[in-house]
C-alpha cells in the first residue's frame, strides 16, 4: 500500500515537469498536450467556432507554461489560406520575445499590423492565431480561431501575469540575455526592451500594468517592433556582461531542473517496481 501511495504521489509531482502550454485567450482549439509539438496548431487543424472577437488596435494574448524560459512568437494565417500547414501563417503579429519565469503570461494589447488586413477596417477579417513557444521540450504550437475588427474584445479576465514572469530580448536560444536591452541593438527592424510584470489582481486592467505597442510589416519572416513598459523592475534595468552571464547560467539551471527531477522520478518507481 505504502509502494502505491508513493509512485502516485511522484507521478503527480512529475506530471507539471512534464507539462507544455495553454492559451488561455483567445480561446484555444482545445486540449493538445500529447501533440503540442505538431505544427502548425499542436495537432488541431480543424477551425473552431465560435470565433473569439479580435480587435484590431489590440487585444489580450494570454498564456500559461509550466517552462522557466520560452521564446515565444505570434503569428497569423487568413482564412482564403491553408492553415493546416505553417506556411499558412505567413504574417507575423509579433516576433521572438523571451518569456522568463513560469506560470500565467499575458500581453494586455496586441494590436495587428495594418498590413494584415491591408487597411480595410470596416470588414471583419477570418483567421487563425498561432502562438508558438521555442521550449527546452521543441517548438509548441497552439492556435485560436479569431475575427478581427474595429468592434473585437479589448480586455479579458483570462489576462494576467504571474509573479516574478517578465520579458527580454530574444537572442535565438534559451540562454537569452535576461538584462534590459537597448532596442537598436539588434537591428534596425526590431526593438525589444526588458520588462518585469506582476500580477497583483486576476482582473485585465491590473495586467494592464504592462502596455505593449508594437508594430509590423506582415509578411513573411517578418518583424516586429516590441517596446514593453514595465510598471517597475529594478532587477532587470542591469545590463553589464556579468550579469548577463549570471542569467544565462540561472536560465541554464532552470532549463535542466525538470528533467534531473524527472530522472529521480523514474528511478524512484523502478526501484519500487
Amino acid at each position: 500500500m505504502r509502494s502505491t501511495t508513493f509512485v502516485a504521489a511522484v507521478a503527480a509531482l512529475a506530471a507539471p515537469a512534464l507539462g507544455h502550454f495553454t492559451l488561455n485567450y483567445p480561446t484555444s482549439r482545445g486540449s493538445n498536450h500529447e501533440t503540442q509539438t505538431t505544427a502548425p496548431c499542436g495537432g488541431l487543424d480543424s477551425v473552431v467556432l465560435p470565433l473569439t472577437e479580435f480587435n484590431m488596435d489590440g487585444s489580450p494574448i494570454a498564456t500559461t507554461t509550466t517552462h522557466s524560459d520560452s521564446g515565444i512568437t505570434y503569428k497569423f494565417c487568413p482564412a482564403d489560406a491553408d492553415c493546416t500547414t505553417n506556411d499558412g501563417f505567413s504574417y507575423t503579429i509579433m516576433s521572438t520575445f523571451f518569456e522568463v519565469g513560469a506560470g500565467d503570461f499575458c500581453i494586455p494589447s496586441v494590436a495587428i499590423p495594418e498590413s494584415i488586413y491591408s487597411g480595410n477596417t470596416s470588414e471583419p477579417l477570418n483567421g487563425t492565431l498561432q502562438v508558438i513557444y521555442y521550449s527546452d521540450d521543441g517548438d509548441l504550437y497552439n492556435c485560436a480561431d479569431i475575427s478581427i475588427s474595429m468592434d473585437g474584445n479589448t480586455t479579458s479576465s483570462l489576462c494576467v501575469n504571474a509573479t516574478g514572469v517578465y520579458t527580454a530580448e530574444w537572442a535565438g536560444s534559451l540562454s537569452a540575455s535576461e538584462a534590459e536591452v537597448d532596442g537598436d541593438s539588434t537591428s534596425s527592424s526590431t526593438s525589444a526592451a526588458a520588462s518585469a510584470t506582476s500580477s497583483s489582481s486576476s482582473s485585465a486592467s491590473s495586467a494592464a500594468a504592462s502596455s505593449t505597442a508594437h508594430s509590423g510589416n506582415g509578411s513573411s519572416g517578418s518583424n516586429s517592433t516590441v517596446s514593453t513598459a514595465s510598471a517597475a523592475s529594478s532587477t532587470s534595468a542591469a545590463s553589464s556582461a556579468s550579469s548577463s552571464t549570471a542569467s544565462s547560467a540561472a536560465a541554464a539551471v532552470r532549463i535542466a531542473a525538470p528533467s534531473v527531477f524527472v530522472g529521480a522520478a523514474v528511478f524512484a518507481l523502478a526501484f519500487l517496481a
